[in-house]
Parts: C-alpha cells; structure tokens; sequence
C-alpha cells in the first residue's frame, strides 16, 4: 500500500512537473511571439514608409514639373497680354479718349 501512495505521489510531481515545464514553455512562446510581433510590426512599417518616401518623391518631382509647365504658360500668357497692351494702348486710349469727348 505503501508503495502505491508512493508511486502516485511519484506520478503526480512528474505530472506537476511535466505541467510546469509545459506552462513555462507556453510563456515562452507568448513572450516570443510578442518579441516576433514587434519584429514583424517594424518590418512592415520601414517597408510602409519607405515605399510612402518614394511616392512622396514622385508626386513632388511631378508636382515641380507641373508648377515649371505652369510658370511657362503664366509667362507666355503675360508676355503676349503685355504686347497686346502695348501695340494697343495709344489707340484704345484715344478711343476712350474721344467716347467721353463725344457725349
């Protein structure tokens, strides 16, 4: 009898044993996974922002582009404007000129 109360005691600190271990290495694993989840987190979010600095650079080099575009057409537009003011202006002032004068 004696001998099998020992060797349930026996038993049952190898399974509390056996528990423990099994329990330490769940923790473990959690503690790795969180480590690896941060790890994964990192990654992703370098990938994330350098793919965001290269479309920033695009958008930035078209949005110059476009600005050079438009600086052009403003200065074409107000060179044209000026000489349209310039071959014009004796005449359209004479012309208001003599619209007052008449009435």
């Amino acid at each position: 009898m004696k001998d099998i109360i020992k060797d349930i005691l026996q038993a049952d600190e190898k399974a509390r044993n056996k528990l423990a271990s099994v329990k330490q290495a769940k923790d473990n694993v959690s503690v790795d996974v969180s480590k690896q989840k941060k790890v994964i987190e990192d990654h992703y979010m370098d990938e994330a922002k350098a793919a965001l600095e290269i479309h920033k650079k695009a958008l930035n080099e078209e949005l110059e582009k476009h600005q050079a575009k438009l600086r052009k057409y403003f200065t074409q537009s107000n060179s044209e404007i000026e000489k349209q003011f310039n071959s014009n202006k004796e005449r359209w002032i004479q012309s208001i000129y003599e619209r007052c004068i008449q009435k």
